[in-house]
């Protein structure tokens, strides 16, 4: 999470010119006045303090004494004595608007907003001309989400002193709230003209020209703020987090360290580094992190949402539900907290599939719309023109989703449909790059607001939108449930229902989800003809290898399936396996499997299931080419349950290794299955656990099968239907067609 900055309150001296007293003692009293700004002005309070009180001893209603001393107490500390001596002026009949300006400050940062709106209005009643009366009530109108209201006030005072720097960055604050990063990056770009060295405008621009793609120029602002304010942590946090997003985790360390040293209150940046943490597969570490946020505040949202993460990667997935459910608990209707316990219901082994759906249907209702849902839409019912697909996804780079997305992208006919994507994809790379291209429309929406992109797909007209992501990382859940096109539609992102009304379609086939499931999702199934699986194979992959079996002379399964698939039934099914095949090894590989604690607790696992140790190998995470390249150490994977591989089964079959799966009762769970009836192997699926154990045990005392297989696989799955992406995008283009013909009569 990026933070951009908070402002802090400044106060108005009044000059002597701001007072003239009258009578007998005028002269003793300007005088006295006069002394006690000069000590204020000299950075002498307690002379200030003592000569104001003899100025009001001579003049108890001198206005300028009065907002003076008050200042003075109020930056001492002194806020209730501050308070008094403020409204003591405030009753003054003679009280400048300046007057009301400082009292207003002092308000605010009292928690009393209404009597500082009061005392702000009032000081431009009396000097329209105050500009920071206008400023700073901007400033207090912002932070009630009145944000029409504030923009006009920080126009007004810019009208007034165009070199104005606050109101320039309140003003570039609102417009990034507002989804306006073009105009967000003006505004802060003329403050830093004024005020060069300002460290939280350094910071805040960064944060917008991270949004706009600029990541290089917003990592020299972040750079640049901690040069001039090393102990700035938000600017600490906010460069370890793009670091993050680029795919740096190691070298975002450093900088989110440091913003937690530096506020170890601030959640938010121990969350980031438990994020950065996992991404280098040091789950026990993000865990500790998350544990010592919530030892300091046992309510902490962000400190419950860290550790289930933290426990979901290290496959303790009720746990981790848990978690969710107890930050969703201290942030009632956050729409992450929600939707990180439904994807992780996905992986657990411990509730039935009614029991997944029910939570889906409870929570995701619970999720706000970005704004009240449309029941009007500016669709063009023109039978003649082509319909306007929208794909909204965060994963529109290297991601799984891509991989299957990108070949029905290449192949859309675009002659009958105008195909829009909302990209708020956070770190671009070559892969956007591929996608736009083959889009007619390219929305960047990374930073955007949902409403601003719920406005905009509906300002587009959009026929059918189609959601890539589900509850997964990054999703924009309250987009969907602002129905801002009429249909709307989830796709190959996630692997199970929604749970939201506002979601017509799940597009799938009738091996994922075959019609007696259908009481398990709220959307309407709509079966592909063909296949819901169109994959596009890795650049980076080598040729497949010899299986391992010839030179070893044993077999070994293996995984590289993410930990949190590997459940406790998953163990006790593996371990059924190696039982049925004496000699036989396993080989597991994942991100989690960095944590050498997380290692230990997983050959313990296995062990506590019967598996010899020295038949288990649990290696560490690798880049992607020597990742493809390490399956020549493996003769057959082995499928997880409940929850199947999907990028990675298709993965092992192109780089030659049979796969063996279990058809599951959720879509979550017949994936593998699909994929290998899709390529021609249905031999190698089981419907049930021992099915599953006498396939792997058969295929793997066939080395001449294996052999063969090794050697003929990537030839027989790059001419399957598997990787047909005309195939895969005419199907689809079918359903739309389908969908929209047979919308009701309110929907266009």
């Amino acid at each position: 999470m990026f933070v951009i900055f908070f402002f802090t309150h400044s106060t108005f001296d009044f000059s002597p010119s701001c007072q003239k007293s009258a009578g007998k003692s005028s002269k003793k009293i300007q005088r006295t006045f006069e002394q006690a700004l000069s000590a204020q002005q000299g950075g002498n309070g307690e002379r200030a303090i003592a000569a104001y009180r003899k100025v009001l001893a001579l003049d108890p209603a001198h206005a300028g004494a009065l907002s003076n001393l008050a200042s003075l107490m109020r930056h001492a500390g002194d806020q209730d004595g501050a308070l008094q001596v403020f409204e003591r002026a405030a009753r003054s009949k003679t009280a400048p608007a300046a007057l009301f300006y400082n009292y207003g400050n002092l308000l605010h940062e009292l928690n009393r907003p209404l009597d500082a709106e009061q005392a702000f209005r009032r000081a431009l009643e009396l000097d329209p001309r105050l500009y920071q009366a206008a400023t700073h009530l901007a400033r207090l109108l912002a932070g009630q989400k009145r944000a029409d209201e504030a923009m006009a006030l920080h126009r007004r005072a810019l009208e007034i002193e165009p070199c104005n720097p606050v109101s320039l960055r309140g003003l570039g604050q609102l417009c990034y709230e507002r989804g306006e990063p073009e105009e967000a990056e003006r505004q802060y770009r003329a403050a830093l003209e004024i005020t060069p060295d300002h460290a939280e405008t350094l910071n805040a621009l960064g944060v917008v020209l991270k949004d706009r793609g600029q990541f290089d120029e917003a990592l020299a602002l972040w750079r640049r703020a901690i040069e001039l304010a090393p102990r700035y942590a938000v600017a600490h946090n906010n460069l370890g987090v793009m670091l993050r997003l680029m795919r740096r985790p190691a070298d975002a360390l450093g900088p989110l360290r440091t913003a937690v040293k530096l506020d170890p209150g601030d959640s938010t940046a121990a969350g980031n580094l438990a994020h950065a943490l996992l991404n280098l597969g040091q789950t026990t570490g993000a865990e500790e992190v998350a544990r010592g946020v919530l030892a300091r505040d046992a309510g902490n949202a962000e400190g419950h949402l860290m550790l289930g993460f933290s426990l979901a990667y290290q496959a303790k997935v009720e746990e981790a539900i848990s978690e969710f459910l107890l930050s969703l608990k201290s942030a009632p209707g956050t729409a992450t907290n929600i939707c990180n316990a439904l994807f992780a219901s996905l992986y657990t082994d411990q509730r039935a599939p009614a029991a997944i759906a029910a939570l889906h249907r409870e929570l995701s209702v619970q999720i706000p719309p970005a704004l009240p849902a449309y029941r009007e839409w500016r669709c063009d019912s023109d039978p003649d023109r082509p319909l306007r697909i929208g794909y909204l996804s965060p994963d529109m780079r290297v991601h799984p989703v891509s991989t299957f997305f990108e070949p029905v992208l290449a192949h859309h006919d675009r002659e009958r449909f105008d195909l829009h994507c909302y990209s708020t994809t956070e770190a671009p790379d070559e892969v956007t790059q591929r996608l736009r291209a083959h889009a007619a429309h390219w929305h960047e929406c990374a930073g955007r607001p949902d409403k601003w992109i719920a406005e905009r797909i509906h300002a587009d007209g959009i026929h059918i939108l189609v959601d890539l992501a589900g509850h997964t990382s990054g999703n924009r859940a309250a987009v969907l449930r602002a129905k801002p096109a009429p249909i709307q539609a989830l796709y190959i992102g996630y692997p199970g229902t929604t749970g939201m009304p506002e979601v017509d379609y799940l597009i799938a086939d009738g091996r994922v989800c075959p019609p007696e499931h259908d009481p398990l999702y709220t959307e309407k199934v709509a079966r592909l003809a063909g296949s819901f699986w169109c994959f596009r194979p890795p650049d980076t992959a080598p040729e497949p290898a010899a299986a391992p079996l010839a030179r070893n002379g044993y077999v070994t399964f293996g995984s590289f399936n993410a930990a949190q698939k590997i459940s406790d039934s998953t163990v006790r099914l593996w371990a059924a396996v190696l039982a049925a095949v004496p000699r036989s090894r396993l080989l597991l590989k994942s991100l989690s499997f960095a944590d050498e604690k997380l290692r230990t607790m997983f050959k313990r696992r296995f062990i506590e299931a019967g598996v010899a140790a020295e038949r288990l190998d649990v290696l560490p995470p690798s880049d992607r080419k020597k990742f493809y390249a390490e399956y020549r150490h493996v003769d057959i994977a082995l499928d997880p349950v409940p929850y199947n591989g999907g990028t990675t089964t298709c993965e092992a079959l192109w780089m030659g290794v049979p796969v063996i799966a279990l058809r599951g009762d959720l879509f979550r769970g017949r994936m593998a299955a699909a994929i290998l009836e899709i390529v021609g192997l249905p031999e190698f699926v089981g419907g049930t656990a021992a099915e599953y154990v006498a396939r792997a045990a058969a295929l793997a005392g066939n080395a001449a099968w294996i052999g063969e297989l090794h050697r003929e696989l990537r030839g027989r799955v790059a001419q399957s239907n598997l990787c047909d992406g005309r195939r895969a995008a005419r199907d689809l283009e079918d359903l739309y067609l389908e969908f929209w013909g047979n919308r009701p009569a309110n929907r266009s």
